[in-house]
């Protein structure tokens, strides 16, 4: 899976697993746990990881590639909370070191009558949800929940603690789009 990638950025950034794992509030049998894929971690804490070692989530399970189409069939696809949340990373990661992607942009499914996680997350990064099929429940911590149909989009800042709901009968698929990436 990813576990070793996960290992190799942080000895590259020269990080010991106890000086990680207390950046992400875990344990450093956890976080070995995770780099030797023996557990599936949440998204909630793979943000988080993601966040400490500088990186985007996309760029924990996508390898560089040499140009700059992301082709249907070799995309990866992420399944989260017991397959009930899929990402599909759809940025190419061009390894020309003269392009730096500015954004992340994902197509997010999530099965019907679940939670995308179980706790509100947040990222270091603007957000643009677009749903394209079904219904999504925007839940921002301490407001009312927001819904959104097809067609619908919502725009929240870097920071906002938030999660999403599928109350509908049917898979709900949207796109998300993170800004000022970093990979």
């Amino acid at each position: 899976m990813f576990g070793n990638n996960i290992r190799e950025i942080r000895k590259s950034k020269g990080l010991t697993l106890e000086q990680l794992s207390s950046q992400i509030g875990i344990t450093p049998s956890g976080l070995s746990q995770i780099e030797r894929d023996l557990v599936d971690p949440s998204l909630s804490l793979l943000k988080k990881l993601a966040s400490a070692l500088g990186l985007s989530l996309h760029s924990l399970f996508t390898e560089e590639s040499s140009n700059y189409v992301s082709r249907s069939v070799d995309r990866k696809k992420v399944f989260f909370c017991d397959n009930s949340l899929i990402y599909e990373f759809l940025t190419p990661r061009p390894s020309q070191t003269d392009i730096s992607p500015k954004m992340e942009v994902n197509k997010v499914t999530l099965k019907s009558k679940t939670y995308g996680s179980e706790n509100y997350t947040s990222h270091n990064a603007d957000e643009c949800f677009l749903v394209l099929e079904g219904v999504y429940d925007i839940l921002i911590e301490n407001e009312d929940p927001i819904t959104l149909y097809a067609g619908d989009c919502i725009y929240h800042t870097s920071g906002v603690s938030h999660k999403i709901y599928n109350p509908s009968n049917t898979d709900s698929i949207a796109i998300s789009v993170l800004s000022d990436i970093v990979y």
